[in-house]
């Protein structure tokens, strides 16, 4: 299966919020498989997080596939903290058969 990638530049953050909740939920919601590229996320707050969350889940319920691929260190530093998407190397995020 082809893989739907986009990619999310520069802040991953409170003041985005809103733009990168609807661009990443209808992305999920129109692709069986979702990658989302963050290398060239430049900061990731809890925000960002919570919209990553609300992806993973939104997929799971659709059956979709989402993976987070390329992560910056950004990212990795940040998910590394919380514990959160241990699969941010690339492994799908939510996948339902």
């Amino acid at each position: 299966m082809s893989a739907l990638r986009l990619r999310i530049d520069g802040e991953f953050s409170i003041y985005r919020a809103a733009e990168l909740k609807e661009m990443v939920l209808t992305a999920v919601a129109q692709a069986p498989c979702l990658e989302l590229d963050l290398s060239a996320v430049s900061e990731l707050d809890t925000a960002g997080v919570q919209i990553l969350l609300l992806a993973r889940q939104a997929a799971l319920v659709r059956g979709h596939a989402l993976r987070l691929v390329n992560s910056s260190a950004a990212v990795q530093a940040t998910l590394a903290l919380l514990r959160v998407f241990p699969e941010a190397d690339g492994a799908e995020a939510g996948h339902v058969s």
